[in-house]
């Protein structure tokens, strides 16, 4: 029994040998193709990102490794090289770094070096740069209805678009003060305390394109305000009825009468502008036809569809 356990100890330990030889020449085996030399990696900054902007993708990282001395960002296939050079403190550092580009979705390698050339493994990254296009697709959050009753006005809202965070209003209170109203994205009504009737507000509707966004974009409007004005009305009020091309004010009224033919009673009011001119997102009022309200000529200038 002894004799045998001896042998069963002896043939283990040989396998052990064996294996550990196999495994360290495995490991060693690619020295041959390096020289001899061990390959040494630098740390990747931590937390990378390549954030949406304005006109620019800001690379935004978390420096940890003190061997960092050089940054490199290439993009459009690599025919575009960054290098940034670092100078290291003690502890985790922020780093960030604008490129300005064209709007665009974009495709980003960004690795970090030492004084030896040692370099970190590659990280991929895709970021977006916004513009004019961008902008071309916002439109202020829908006013479904706006009621005046004792020196306030109520302003019940449209659903908001999922990438507005927030409406800011600004007004004129009845002791001619400029108040402002921030409207956060899931508040369906506002209440402006002390409005003075008639005199309007000024509203921004504020939108981040995406959640990695460094930068804001806004939408402006003038609203001189009817003391009602509802979605009796504004029938599609939750999809705008016009888009000014150019900032020009947006005014709350009756629509404009024809020549010769007097005033015409104000059937509660719609946004409309002498110089608005239509835009793709032009919608009709009530489904199949001209709003009723309004006179059979001159039409307001809008494009069924």
């Amino acid at each position: 029994m002894k004799l045998m356990f001896k042998y069963i100890v002896a043939i283990a330990a040989w396998f052990l040998f064996l294996g550990g030889f196999t495994s360290c020449t495995k490991m060693d085996e690619y020295l041959k193709y390096t020289d001899g030399k061990e390959i040494l990696y630098i740390g990747k900054p931590e937390g990378m990102q390549m954030c949406s902007g304005k006109g620019r993708v800001q690379f935004y990282g978390i420096l940890i490794d003190p061997k960092i001395t050089r940054l490199r960002i290439t993009y459009n296939m690599g025919k575009e090289v960054i290098d940034l050079p670092i100078q290291r403190g003690e502890g985790a550092e922020v780093f960030t770094y604008d490129i300005p580009l064209k709007e665009g979705i974009y495709n980003f390698v960004v690795q970090t070096f030492d004084d030896n050339g040692h370099a970190s493994v590659p990280e991929s990254l895709i970021g977006s740069s916004y513009g004019t296009i961008y902008e071309s697709t916002l439109y202020n959050r829908g006013i479904s209805s706006v009621v005046c009753e004792n020196n306030a006005t109520t302003i019940k809202w449209a659903t908001a678009d999922t990438h507005s965070p927030y409406v800011r209003i600004w007004y004129t209170d009845v002791n001619g003060q400029e108040r402002m109203v921030e409207v956060e994205q899931a508040e369906q009504e506002t209440i402006l305390e002390d409005y003075k009737s008639m005199s309007g507000f000024k509203m921004k509707t504020y939108y981040l394109p995406d959640v990695t966004a460094v930068d804001i974009f806004e939408i402006e409007a003038n609203v001189e305000a009817d003391e009602t004005l509802t979605a009796s009305v504004l029938k599609n009020a939750t999809d705008p009825v016009m888009r000014c091309r150019r900032r020009t004010p947006w005014r709350c009224g009756p629509p404009a009468p024809p020549p010769g033919a007097g005033r015409l009673p104000s059937p509660g009011g719609i946004c409309h502008s002498p110089r608005w001119r239509p835009s793709p997102w032009a919608r009709t009022g009530p489904p199949g036809g001209q709003n009723p309200a309004w006179p059979a000529s001159p039409s307001p200038r809008r494009r069924d569809g």
